[in-house]
Protein backbone atom coordinates (compact mmCIF):
# COMPACT_ATOMS: atom_id res chain seq x y z
CA UNK A 1 0.00 0.00 0.00
CA UNK A 2 1.41 3.63 -1.11
CA UNK A 3 2.05 5.77 2.16
CA UNK A 4 -0.77 8.37 2.70
CA UNK A 5 0.09 9.66 6.11
CA UNK A 6 -2.91 11.47 6.45
CA UNK A 7 -4.70 8.09 7.07
CA UNK A 8 -2.20 7.84 10.15
CA UNK A 9 -3.10 10.75 11.59
CA UNK A 10 -7.25 10.28 10.95
CA UNK A 11 -6.92 7.49 12.60
CA UNK A 12 -5.20 9.46 15.62
CA UNK A 13 -8.15 11.84 15.12
CA UNK A 14 -11.38 9.92 14.62
CA UNK A 15 -10.75 6.46 17.33
CA UNK A 16 -11.20 7.33 20.75
CA UNK A 17 -10.03 4.45 22.52
CA UNK A 18 -6.98 4.05 23.02
CA UNK A 19 -6.69 0.31 22.78
CA UNK A 20 -8.27 0.55 19.23
CA UNK A 21 -6.61 3.26 18.21
CA UNK A 22 -2.89 1.43 18.98
CA UNK A 23 -4.34 -1.65 17.10
CA UNK A 24 -4.95 0.76 14.04
CA UNK A 25 -1.65 2.18 14.18
CA UNK A 26 0.22 -0.90 14.25
CA UNK A 27 -1.68 -2.27 11.61
CA UNK A 28 -1.57 0.15 9.28
CA UNK A 29 2.07 0.77 9.78
CA UNK A 30 2.51 -3.16 9.02
CA UNK A 31 0.54 -2.64 5.72
CA UNK A 32 1.41 0.87 4.40
CA UNK A 33 5.64 1.19 2.97
CA UNK A 34 6.91 5.15 3.12
CA UNK A 35 9.40 7.06 2.63
CA UNK A 36 12.22 8.41 4.91
CA UNK A 37 11.03 11.83 5.06
CA UNK A 38 7.62 10.18 6.11
CA UNK A 39 8.84 7.98 8.67
CA UNK A 40 10.72 10.92 10.09
CA UNK A 41 7.17 12.85 9.91
CA UNK A 42 5.30 9.88 11.82
CA UNK A 43 7.72 9.64 14.59
CA UNK A 44 7.44 13.67 15.21
CA UNK A 45 3.62 13.73 15.14
CA UNK A 46 3.13 10.81 17.25
CA UNK A 47 2.71 11.85 20.75
CA UNK A 48 -0.21 14.12 18.98
CA UNK A 49 -1.57 11.87 16.18
CA UNK A 50 -1.51 8.80 19.34
CA UNK A 51 -2.16 10.21 21.91
CA UNK A 52 -1.74 7.46 24.62
CA UNK A 53 -1.68 5.30 22.22
CA UNK A 54 1.67 6.14 21.98
CA UNK A 55 4.12 3.29 22.46
CA UNK A 56 7.62 1.22 22.72
CA UNK A 57 5.75 -0.83 19.79
CA UNK A 58 4.52 1.75 17.65
CA UNK A 59 8.03 3.38 17.97
CA UNK A 60 9.63 0.18 17.02
CA UNK A 61 7.63 -0.05 14.37
CA UNK A 62 8.55 2.88 12.73
CA UNK A 63 11.98 2.63 13.25
CA UNK A 64 12.31 -1.08 11.88
CA UNK A 65 9.84 0.46 8.74
CA UNK A 66 12.36 3.49 8.34
CA UNK A 67 15.46 0.67 8.07
CA UNK A 68 14.15 -1.15 5.94
CA UNK A 69 14.30 1.77 3.03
Amino acid sequence: MQCAVQELYVIGLTMHDPAERHKAMLAWLDKTSCGSDDYVLIWNALPEWAGTSDSPLLRAKIIEKAGKK
